[in-house]
């Protein structure tokens, strides 16, 4: 029975090459260590590979940490070829549902408490919707197409005159679609979570010197550590994993003075840098528990 890994391109790990590595490396190593016979690649390895429905006879699990849209493209031609006897996690078009537009659509569609957005095309946009959406506090700006991989591609504008030229600049970068949010008070949640499994974890970042550009940190404020329910988190998060089909998942939330959740981030296998130990545990539960389903699901010998 044969797995096969794909580790993430260091573009698409910004400021996180070296803890992407660290986690990819612990799953696999883990893996091996329960008898799981594992290949892994590089994205340009695995696209460079010729995977036919025959060289795939034997895989039976598919885990991926890419979100290369070839990489994603490929995966789903071998989903298709395969007849449905690989499981694949986080599954490619899991992966999409993540990419800034597809994820706050599924934000506000299923109803999961977040800020309130827009998803605006860089031309010909309605220059009121930026003021309806800044309530005096600022609006965030975040490039639709895909997950950050510059720092200029999650901007935060201190008022819509500020948006718009905000809006210019990714329109010159040929970015198409922008996602628009109302600025929340209150303090930064991030968390770390692995659905079906009692995995979740949780933090103040600004606490823990934990997150990616330091200016962010006056804009969002002092933690004050409001009062909540963490199980309501873990299971607003969980929701959202699978209205998103990411079941290794993490986030950014804010938690208001009143004790209010909302999910203002959500991504695919994130680093879980503060947690990796105990994450590299539940991924790895997690993987093989799906690659016994599959195996039983598909009534194949558990040898093969």
């Amino acid at each position: 029975m044969q797995v096969i890994g794909i580790k993430r391109a260091v573009k698409h790990s910004p400021n996180h090459i070296n803890n992407d590595a660290t986690i990819f490396q612990m799953v696999a190593d883990q893996l091996e260590a329960s008898g799981i016979i594992l290949s892994t690649f590089h994205e340009h390895e695995f696209l460079k590979a010729e995977y036919k429905t025959e060289s795939l006879k034997e895989t039976r699990l598919i885990f991926s940490m890419s979100r290369n849209p070839e990489v994603l493209s490929r995966l789903k031609s071998i989903e298709r070829q395969s007849g449905n006897t690989i499981v694949m996690i986080n599954s490619p078009l899991g992966i999409e549902h993540c990419f800034r537009s597809n994820i706050t659509r599924i934000l506000l569609d299923n109803k999961i408490p977040t800020a309130p957005s827009a998803i605006m095309p860089t031309t010909g946009y309605d220059p009121e919707i930026l003021k309806k959406l800044d309530h005096g506090h600022g609006l965030w700006m975040k490039r639709g197409d895909f997950h950050a991989i510059i720092k200029e591609d999650v901007v935060f504008a201190a008022n819509p005159v500020k948006a718009i030229e905000h809006m210019r600049a990714f329109k010159e970068r040929a970015i198409g679609e922008v996602v628009v949010s109302t600025h929340l008070g209150g303090d930064l949640i991030k968390f770390y979570g692995v659905h079906g499994t009692d995995f979740f974890h949780w933090l103040y970042p600004y606490d823990k010197g934990h997150y990616k550009y330091k200016e962010f940190q006056a804009i969002n404020g002092q933690t004050q550590y409001y009062d909540f329910d963490a199980a309501r988190l873990k299971a607003i998060s969980d929701k959202t994993a699978v209205k998103a089909g990411v079941p290794i998942y993490g986030g950014d939330a804010v938690i208001d003075d009143k004790g209010h959740i909302a999910i203002i981030d959500f991504n695919d296998w994130p680093s879980f840098a503060p947690c990796r130990e105990d994450a590299a545990r539940a991924i790895t539960n997690k993987l093989l528990q799906a690659l016994q389903a599959k195996v039983a699901a598909a009534g194949l010998p558990a040898s093969q």
